[in-house]
């Protein structure tokens, strides 16, 4: 009989692998030389305020920021959605960790080829593993580090209640030194337009540095995966990115917006994610699929402490097979 089932075990398992085999060798094809190591550095690099508005307004805008304020008001806030604000980075990280959240990731604009002290405008979206044209300038591998965020412009000024993109030449990317920025950051490249932050699966907490050129403070709006609207914070914002701004939900979070309103670009760096542990999805995309099914079988057998060894009983087997293919699709 052990016999009998072991072999009918392992027949599934072969017959699997068969199956799977050549979805998995193409999603490995097509993602292969794209996971990289963060390049950039956050370490502070000030300017002079010649060198700051010379980049960033002659060589980039040509003075053509108007100096008007945005007129049109924030929609009332309900209750806040039950929102937790955050400006200390430690407290927040602490927080999502003691609701039981893991960490997704975090956005590593410092993939961007662009040269110390420069500019580049593109069209938006920007997003993992999608090279943004022409000829995957500045990201030629797209927006690794955050996967299912995608970065657009958005040109609902200060009421974006919908995702309203620009499309061409939607965004700017800004290298270290540029502007007074610190590090690579991306920001929305019409003064009047906003950025969106949106996610294509759910997140419980987002946090990010704030950025501004020539401005104060942004204002930062949470919308739900449905798109109903959360609630509303200004904070402090200046070009190096020294401010932080963290906020939980106890309905995911699907879209964060980011808007200043004085007519200035703001954007995000450093921003991370945080979400309902997903223990299948081993390569983080989301979703559990055959990639993922695959690296349960390179485990198959004894394994002690391997994450593919779901019942914690010291051995890749059946049992943690079944597991995976009952959360197949996108995660929780």
């Amino acid at each position: 009989m052990s016999c009998r089932r072991n072999c009918v075990q392992g027949a599934v398992v072969i017959g699997l692998i068969a199956a799977l085999t050549p979805v998995v060798a193409a999603q490995s094809l097509q993602q292969k030389h794209i996971v990289k190591s963060p390049g950039g550095t956050d370490a502070p690099r000030w300017l002079s305020e010649v060198q700051q508005t010379a980049t960033a307004r002659g060589a980039m805008f040509g003075d053509k920021v108007s100096p008007g304020r945005r007129t049109d008001a924030p929609p009332a806030a309900p209750a806040q959605g039950g929102l937790i604000w955050f400006t200390n980075q430690a407290d927040f990280e602490a927080f999502n960790a003691g609701e039981g959240k893991v960490l997704k990731g975090i956005e590593n604009y410092e993939e961007s080829i662009l040269d110390p002290f420069n500019g580049e405008v593109f069209d938006d979206p920007l997003e993992s593993f999608v090279p943004n044209l022409p000829d995957g300038f500045p990201f030629p591998l797209g927006m690794l580090g955050l996967p299912n965020l995608i970065v657009q412009a958005n040109t609902g000024g200060g009421d974006p209640s919908d995702e309203n993109p620009r499309g061409v030449e939607g965004l700017v990317a800004w290298s270290d030194g540029g502007g007074g920025a610190v590090s690579d950051v991306v920001f929305a490249r019409i003064p009047q337009d906003s950025l969106d932050l949106i996610f294509t699966d759910e997140k419980s907490g987002v946090g990010f540095n704030t950025i501004t050129f020539f401005g104060t403070s942004v204002q930062v709006r949470v919308y739900s995966t449905t798109n109903v609207f959360l609630g509303v914070m200004t904070t402090p914002a200046d070009a190096s990115g020294a401010n932080f701004i963290g906020v939980w939900s106890p309905i995911p979070i699907g879209r964060i917006n980011i808007f200043n309103p004085s007519n200035e670009q703001e954007g995000g760096d450093n921003i991370q994610a945080w979400e309902v542990p997903c223990p299948w999805d081993f390569d983080s995309d989301g979703n559990v699929g055959a990639a993922d099914l695959l690296s349960l079988l390179v485990s198959w057998g004894p394994c002690k402490g391997c994450p593919a060894d779901f019942d914690g009983d010291g051995n890749v087997g059946a049992s943690d097979l079944l597991a995976l293919l009952a959360n197949w699709g996108p995660c929780p």
